[in-house]
């Protein structure tokens, strides 16, 4: 195929822990394996899946077979169309393929697998694998039950999912029925399909879980209505459609237990995603936080739950979190606000971040809060996109003023041993990066490496230890170019 590459790969869709999503069930075969859809990219793979008919409607088997691990677009034995989809093994003359925005897998002939082209792996992969908390089998394990049953009425419809905890790729959520409220998990209890667990404290690791207490931040709970009025400081400012902000004095029940364990010496242990933990945010503060992976020896990946950002820190940077500090749910909540036309950039957002405004709730959807948000320190009330796009300075609420860079930079305390890296999930992109592997007939022998992330058995990435302090440079590097 014309422009296709065996190097395109996907962009994996994940969840992040306690922001909910309305979903729908693509494919479910027990309770402990259930693949989502968010409905709020339904349309974008609408239309996805009828240019991939056009496009491969008249194609030809390729010459140079896709091997294992690749992407690719496979047809369906069912209905005969086209769909995005990873090859997990070879057999005879037949290929093993996960189709990867819905979740079930099946085995199809060469012939009926083609290359995927760059402009059809922009969407990430809408199939997102979970396992319902608090539930165990029914039996000695879980077994796959016949389409139709009690499993799929319990699951139609749309869910509220929220999620706990994530580890390669498998999710631990909750889901509630959305026109209800009703746990699932509690329908499939009453159902004889699973039995409740004892205890099941947000990780997705039962080993770890029983090995040590579990220490957990419960999700954000947010119930605004459309027409209310909410005073709130702005953490984070990513976007226009993801602007963080937590109620104002929503931390000051748990500020003394904050700055106690600020001072704690020891570092988390054995830390699994899902676990709570107190964590040095790059603006100078400790905060709370949950354990999303730990990519490297040295590093966790977190994210702070009162401030709406991700981070991968040094280890040392991690510390245990107390019980009290878990009893209060996460504070961020995700805003989206209109630019209704106005020039806005993602940089002048960040005059934003650490002001007191006043929300003005709009709606609802997938958890994201629709509104605009006002300034009313001075006596009119001003948008603040409105201040914003004519370059005027807000108010500072009698709070110190927004540093510069390079004041920032001189105040921050030094960062040890590795550099800490920001980031956040990927909600939209507009071009496709096309990683470039070294060629694995080149590697030979024995060598020291980590495992950076598993699908599965048949595909998996390591990275060669030899390599890590290149990688330290670049992110070095890459920092310097972008702060």
């Amino acid at each position: 195929m014309h422009g296709s590459s065996p190097d395109v790969g996907f962009h994996y869709h994940s969840l992040v822990p306690g922001t909910c999503v309305q979903a729908t069930v693509s494919w479910v075969l027990t309770p402990g394996e259930v693949f989502i859809q968010d409905t709020s990219t339904a349309d974008a793979l609408d239309m996805l899946m009828a240019k991939l008919q056009s496009h491969y409607a008249q194609s030809h088997p390729e010459e140079d077979p896709v091997r294992a691990g690749q992407a690719c677009v496979a047809k369906f034995s069912d209905d005969n169309m086209w769909y995005r989809a990873r090859v997990t093994h070879t057999k005879g003359g037949k290929l093993g393929v996960h189709y990867v925005d819905y979740g079930n897998c099946e085995e199809v002939s060469v012939s009926d697998v083609r290359k995927i082209i760059p402009a059809f792996v922009e969407l990430p992969t809408q199939a997102v694998q979970c396992q319902i908390r608090g539930l165990r089998p029914p039996g000695p394990s879980w077994t796959a039950v016949a389409p139709g049953g009690p499993l799929d009425n319990i699951l139609s419809g749309v869910l509220v999912c929220r999620p706990f905890a994530s580890q390669d790729g498998l999710h631990l959520v909750d889901f509630e029925r959305a026109l209800d409220g009703t746990s699932v998990a509690d329908l499939l209890v009453s159902a004889g399909l699973a039995k409740a667990a004892k205890e099941n404290g947000g990780s997705n690791s039962e080993v770890s879980s029983a090995s040590k207490p579990r220490m957990c931040i419960p999700p954000v709970e947010v119930s605004f209505q459309a027409g209310q009025y909410v005073d709130v400081k702005v953490t984070a400012a990513l976007s226009l459609g993801e602007i963080w902000c937590r109620s104002l004095q929503a931390l000051d029940t748990i500020a003394d237990a904050l700055m106690e364990a600020a001072k704690s010496a020891k570092k988390v242990a054995n830390p699994v995603a899902g676990d709570g933990c107190v964590a040095y945010a790059l603006d100078s503060q400790w905060s709370r936080a949950v354990v999303r992976s730990r990519p490297s020896p040295a590093k966790i990946e977190v994210v702070f739950v009162d401030i709406g950002i991700v981070q991968t820190l040094h280890h040392a940077k991690v510390k245990p979190i107390s019980q009290e500090l878990t009893e209060l749910p996460a504070q961020a909540f995700q805003c989206c606000l209109e630019a209704g036309g106005r020039d806005v950039s993602v940089e002048s957002l960040q005059a934003l971040v650490e002001r007191e405004l006043v929300l003005e709730v709009k709606g609802m959807k997938d958890g994201c809060v629709l509104g605009s948000l006002f300034d009313t320190t001075g006596e009119d009330e001003v948008n603040v996109l409105d201040a914003l796009a004519a370059k005027v300075c807000l108010p500072a609420n009698g709070a110190a003023p927004v540093r510069s860079e390079e004041e920032t930079s001189a105040v921050q305390e030094p960062v040890d041993i590795v550099p800490e890296r920001t980031h956040r999930p990927s909600f939209s992109r507009n071009h496709v990066i096309v990683p470039c592997y070294a060629p694995v007939s080149k590697l030979s022998g024995k060598m020291a490496a980590y495992v950076m992330h598993v699908d599965d058995l048949n595909c998996f990435y390591v990275m060669r230890k030899d390599q890590e302090p290149q990688l330290e440079n670049l992110g070095t590097l890459i920092q310097q170019r972008y702060a």
